[in-house]
This record gives C-alpha cells, sequence and structure tokens, in this order.
C-alpha cells in the first residue's frame, strides 16, 4: 500500500478500514447483527488501565498473577499452539433437528427458488466466555478498581501479585497496590459523558447510560467514580464491539424442568485433545504383531515388564494385550466388564482406501491433516463439514432424546470451558 508514495505506509491501512464500506455503514446508522465481536479479556483490563490512568503507588512495574485460569487468558499463557480459541468457532445457538429419511415423493412443479442462506456467524472469543471465566473477570475488575493490580486486599482474589513493604521493622502488606488517577470532570454530566467516551467510543445505549448514572449517584462520596467504572465495565457496550442492539424488556425466565420419572442416565467424554499416544497405551502381546510394533516404534515401544495384560480371545490375528502400567485401573474395570477398547478409531467420513484417498474418490475429512480441525471434527463426528457448524455429537444425541416420543429430561454441560462435543 502507499498512501504517500512510500511502500508499506500504515496511513495507507488506516485509511482503507476508515473508508472501507462496512466502516462507513456502521457510522451511517447501520444495524447489522452480524457486525461486531466480544472483545478478549485481558485486552478490557489493559484498556481499562490506560484510560482511567492506573499509576502504581510504588512506582514499580505493575506485576499482574497469572490469569490464565481467571478470566481465560493471558500473555505466553495460550494452552496450545492454536491460541486460545479457535478462529472458525462458530457462534453458540439451537441447533436444527436432523430430518427423518422419508420415502421418495411423488413428482412435483419445480419449486421457486430458496434464498441465498445466510452467511456463518463466526466468533472466535465466544469460546473463552464461559460462566466461570467471566465471574473471574467481573471479579478481576472489581478488585482492579478497588484495590488495584494487587492481592490479598480484598473479599476475592486479586489480579496482582502479594507485595511486602516494611513498617517499624515488620512486614507490612502493600494494599493497595496501586489505583486510578483519573478524576471527575466537572459536572455529572461531564463525567459520565467522559466515561461513555473513554469506556466504550461513546456507544452506551440509553439502558447502559442509566445504569451508570444511578451507580454514580446512589454511590457516598468519594465512591462515586469508582461506582460509575464498576457498573460501566458490566455494560454490553464495554465488552464487545460494534454497534449496540438492545432489546427492550427483560429476558423472559426458561420454562421450569418437570422432575423426570425415567433412571438416570449419563454419558461422560473426557476428549484429551489427541495428546494420547494411543500406541502405547494398548498393544499387542504374545504374537507377530509386537514384533511389528516393536520394529516401528524402536527406542519408544513398550517392553512386556511395563505392561499389564489383558485377554480378547476371538481377534485372530492376537488373543491378548498389553496395557500400560499406569492404566491398571483400566485392566480392572475391562476384567469387571465395565470397560472395552476400541481401536482404529479415527476421523473419516466413509471407508476408505489408500487408492481411493489418492484418487479423490472418496469423501475427505475437512483439512484431513490439521490437528486443530480434527479434533473439531472428533467432536461433531462430522469431519467432512467445516467447523463447529454440525453442532457437537453430545449435544445433537441430548437433542433428539428431548425430542423424542419419549421426551427424555436433557443437560448437558463442560467442565472445561465451551467444549463442542
Amino acid at each position: 500500500a502507499a498512501y504517500s508514495g512510500r511502500y508499506g505506509d500504515l496511513a495507507a491501512a488506516a485509511a482503507a478500514i476508515v473508508l472501507h464500506a462496512d466502516a462507513r455503514a456502521q457510522g451511517a446508522g447501520a444495524t447489522s447483527t452480524a457486525d461486531g465481536a466480544l472483545r478478549e479479556p485481558f485486552l478490557k483490563f489493559i484498556h481499562f488501565m490506560r484510560s482511567m490512568e492506573y499509576r502504581d503507588l510504588s512506582g514499580s512495574e505493575v506485576r499482574f498473577d497469572h490469569m490464565q485460569n481467571v478470566i481465560g487468558q493471558f500473555p505466553y499463557n495460550a494452552p496450545s499452539v492454536f491460541n486460545f480459541y479457535l478462529p472458525e468457532y462458530e457462534l453458540p445457538m439451537p441447533g436444527e433437528p436432523e430430518p427423518e429419511p422419508e420415502p421418495e415423493p411423488e413428482p412435483e412443479p419445480e419449486p421457486e427458488p430458496e434464498p441465498e442462506p445466510k452467511g456463518t456467524l463466526y466468533g472466535p472469543e465466544f469460546q473463552i466466555l464461559t460462566p466461570p471465566l467471566f465471574v473471574g473477570y467481573l471479579n478481576g475488575m472489581s478488585e482492579l478498581i478497588g484495590h488495584g493490580v494487587s492481592d490479598g486486599c480484598g473479599a476475592h482474589r486479586g489480579v496482582g501479585t502479594v507485595a511486602w513493604s516494611r513498617k517499624d521493622g515488620h512486614p507490612t502488606k502493600v494494599c493497595p497496590g496501586g489505583r486510578l488517577t483519573w478524576q471527575e470532570k466537572g459536572s455529572e454530566n461531564e463525567t459520565l459523558r467522559e466515561l461513555d467516551v473513554l469506556l466504550t467510543g461513546g456507544r452506551m445505549s440509553p439502558v447502559s447510560r442509566a445504569v451508570v448514572r444511578t451507580a454514580y449517584e446512589e454511590a457516598g462520596l468519594g465512591k462515586k467514580v469508582q461506582a460509575a467504572q464498576q457498573a460501566a465495565v458490566m455494560t454490553a457496550e464495554f465488552n464487545t464491539l460494534g454497534a449496540p442492539l438492545p432489546l427492550e424488556g427483560a429476558r423472559p425466565p426458561p420454562p421450569p424442568m418437570k422432575p423426570g420419572s425415567k433412571p438416570y442416565r449419563a454419558s461422560v467424554v473426557l476428549f484429551m485433545n489427541g495428546g494420547a499416544d494411543s500406541w502405547n497405551m494398548v498393544v499387542p502381546l504374545n504374537c507377530d504383531l509386537y514384533s511389528e510394533y516393536r520394529a516401528i516404534r524402536t527406542n519408544l515401544a513398550l517392553t512386556q515388564g511395563e505392561m499389564v495384560g489383558v485377554d480378547s480371545p476371538g481377534q485372530g490375528a492376537c488373543s491378548r494385550f498389553g496395557v500400560h502400567h499406569r492404566f491398571k485401573f483400566l485392566r480392572g474395570l475391562y476384567d469387571q466388564g465395565q470397560a472395552a477398547f476400541i481401536t482404529n478409531v479415527g476421523n473419516l467420513p466413509e471407508p476408505t482406501t489408500l487408492a481411493s484417498f489418492r484418487s479423490w474418490s472418496a469423501s475427505r475429512c475437512f483439512n484431513l491433516f490439521s490437528h486443530a480441525d480434527q479434533q473439531i471434527g472428533a467432536q461433531t463426528l462430522k469431519c467432512q463439514e467445516q467447523g463447529t457448524g454440525p453442532k457437537g455429537a453430545g449435544g445433537r444425541v441430548a437433542d433428539a432424546l428431548s425430542r423424542g416420543s419419549q421426551a427424555f429430561a436433557t443437560t448437558s454441560f463442560s467442565l472445561a470451558g465451551s467444549a463442542v462435543y
């Protein structure tokens, strides 16, 4: 790009952004629900501290505690090489029921052409917007406003580390560690207007402005700005980008669930993100396959002394297998008939040979050799479709059970963030 005749001029990139039709449409008051994004949690802390002019009381560098498990994001702490969230993560929405197969219909006149399908809505940052992490964000903001970047100063875990100083020869905890130095600007209206500009770019809806104003007016002397800041960081406008589109009225409560009369059943999935070396979990023993295994795996192969054996008669090539010695509990469950080992399972839309794969005559998974895409495919069981659009297999099963003739009461939840499954 050349804005001033120099290659790589960033002014040209900035001009291309602000002069783009989408940017101008937003400025003209467009109300598209597809434009916008959820803001990254750690960037919200940095934005807030800079806008509200944070200063460390000792003049030291600001030192955050590790916040990855608190808000879902922290520098150099991404849970994998695929970042904190996936770029193809789609907005979680109710899935349409899968149609049941029907007999061939009678020939009918050609119907009117259907409208073009709407584009897929992607919301990568929503993958780390879970209730525990958002509560961690709210608690962290509350501690930051009240006690600065510190820890052990308030009711909740702080966002910093515990700092000590010596007073009269005794160690004393430094509380607060810093403070927000931004001050009120003249009248109440001027103060709230500038808060709106600094924290949301002036995008607060009338409802959000009223909430912030109420918090400001009801707070005691010396606490008004803090109360307004606390209310502002909870608004939709501070936590998102794009035109705010508030809905009128309160959200109706969900209908109460009726107690079920059917017996309780649960399906628990431990998804290991592809990190398990399955070839060293179950190994053929006492047969020719073990020699082949040793030849291929060389120094990574398990010796027979590193495994506990399980019998599996009727398997043809091998009737005894070895389980890694750290999985003795699995051998116990297997012997009790409570566990099974399923091998040679992977992402394929249909039975595929090497010849059909190379000739493209067989259906393929999307990005078959992409670790991130195959993690998604393993959870949707539709690896031939890109992204999380097909919805997780577990969620689809729950939907089918709840819609079936017996109308099971189903609930799905994850203990480890937003799970596609």
